[in-house]
């Protein structure tokens, strides 16, 4: 399992403008001042890799309260020295988190800043998050037991300008970088300059970690690079023989797989996510609509092998960042989205299959499906409930198999189901329900011509038709008989 771990410093203190510490112990809350209840935690976002994660405490990051003249309040405290009762003037702040010092080059050295603007008000508790993540970036070095054994003192040294470090065979640590790019010099024996691979990292940003795997195949050299970071890439370094030895040739990248699911609950999540260049996630996909606002980061993705489930919430604006999400092997659910700017699919033109099922339930601003050209297939029931805006299915005109019940109802005790629906139209393409069609409680529908006769013909299940505008019987629909 691949996962990240992102410092989130979660602020719950009560901090007072000028207080002593013992001052603060037994002072009450003067008029115009407020508090901040602070309690510094690690929390882990499960994105990538647990070999992000430092041997650090967050009771040793330095914490840093500065006003809106820049006058420090607290300057560097230690977090664990931090008093849990402190009192502050009501204003503006930012809170300014760092841990280490970052330089050039270094073993194990990891380098964290976070800050947060945030306002007190009187007589009020703030809360306040504040995220902290690597200011370098982290190189390391593996060599496999069959190359170690053949050049026992194979050694690479990573250059970042004049500084560098000498990673041998049997060094496991994690090298610390300042740097844009790193040169990587291979050599067979340790002491040597000869130089005999050389190859540069490039595009290099803080919070990257480059995992450089060499490996020694039979004949010649195999050098097999796995880098895990915000600009996530696989990379085979195809090396042809020369002497024994082998001259590198870098091949196009591959694609980032992320093996798991994945919970976006948050903005910062999604940000976090995105940044790793993700293009295929094996397992199920979560968004909370109600805390995401954009999903741009995102533009890497291209498909699920598991359920997409967009959770309620009116926060998601659109669909932005999923132009590229070609397939869904599970299902999708579109359940209670809200905001009023989600009147169509659009951003989601590249789907072209949802291998279970597809729910839109609850979207209250949709008016159609446009934007779904290109969806051909739905493998489970294809489910339409409790869209009050919704007009026709226009936008899914490639869409021609319903693999199992096609299903425009209302949902449980609602007293409709789309009470704007007027026509079916969108569905013309459609050759394929496998089962039962449902059609029922919109109270507006009276046109079912979109659907292929032959649908209504060869399903295998039931065919229900009630509480609409219209309500023509099967074999209305199967003789042409299909508007009012």
């Amino acid at each position: 399992m691949k996962t990240i771990n992102y410092m989130m410093a979660l602020f719950m203190a009560i901090i007072a403008f000028s207080c002593s510490k013992n001052d603060l112990i037994d002072s009450p809350v003067a008029e115009g001042q407020g508090s901040l209840e602070m309690n510094l935690n690690i929390i882990s976002e499960e994105i990538i890799s647990n070999s992000r994660k430092q041997n650090v405490s967050t009771d040793d990051f330095l914490v840093s309260i500065v006003n809106s003249s820049n006058v420090k309040i607290i300057d560097n405290v230690p977090a664990k020295d931090l008093d849990n009762t402190i009192l502050l003037n009501s204003g503006q702040y930012k809170a300014i988190v760092t841990y280490g010092t970052i330089a050039p080059a270094a073993w194990e050295n990891p380098a964290y800043y976070g800050e947060a603007d945030f306002t007190i008000l009187d007589d009020q508790i703030t809360n306040v998050d504040v995220q902290c993540a690597l200011t370098n970036s982290k190189v390391q070095i593996i060599y496999n037991d069959f190359l170690k054994r053949a050049l026992p003192e194979i050694n690479v040294v990573v250059y970042n300008d004049s500084t560098s470090l000498e990673y041998s065979a049997n060094n496991s640590k994690i090298g610390f970088f300042d740097a844009d790019s790193l040169t990587l010099v291979v050599n067979k024996e340790l002491g040597s300059n000869e130089n005999w691979q050389t190859f540069t990292l490039r595009d290099i940003h803080p919070n990257d970690f480059f995992i450089v795997t060499f490996s020694l195949a039979e004949q010649g050299a195999n050098i097999n690079i796995n880098i895990k970071s915000t600009n996530d890439k696989y990379r085979n370094f195809d090396l042809p023989i020369i002497d024994g030895i082998q001259v590198g040739v870098i091949p196009g990248d591959s694609s980032t797989v992320y093996n798991n699911d994945v919970n976006l609950a948050t903005q910062a999540a999604v940000e976090n996510f995105g940044a790793l260049g993700i293009t295929h996630i094996n397992g199920n996909l979560t968004i909370a609509a109600g805390a995401v606002q954009s999903l741009a980061s995102l533009s890497s993705l291209q498909e699920v092998n598991g359920n997409v489930n967009f959770n309620s919430g009116n926060k998601l604006e659109s669909f932005e960042g999923l132009d590229n999400l070609r397939k869904i092997t599970g299902s999708l659910s579109l359940s209670s989205l809200y905001n009023t700017n989600l009147t169509s699919m659009e951003h989601l033109g590249n789907l072209e299959e949802i291998g279970g099922g597809f729910t839109v339930y609850y979207m209250v601003y949709l008016t159609s499906f446009q934007g779904l050209s290109n969806l051909q297939s739905i493998g489970g029931n294809f489910t339409v409930q409790y869209n009050q805006n919704l007009i026709n299915f226009s936008g899914l005109n490639s869409l021609n198999t319903v693999g199992n019940n096609l299903i425009i109802s209302k949902y449980s005790n609602n007293s409709t189901s789309n009470p704007k629906l007027q026509s079916l139209s969108g569905l013309e393409s459609l050759t394929s329900v496998k089962n039962d069609i449902e059609i029922a409680y919109n109270g507006a529908l009276k046109d079912f011509c979109a659907i292929n006769p032959n649908v209504i013909k060869n399903i295998e299940g039931v065919y229900t038709v009630l509480s609409n505008g219209f309500n023509p019987e099967k074999y209305d629909l199967e003789n042409g008989y299909c508007k009012q």
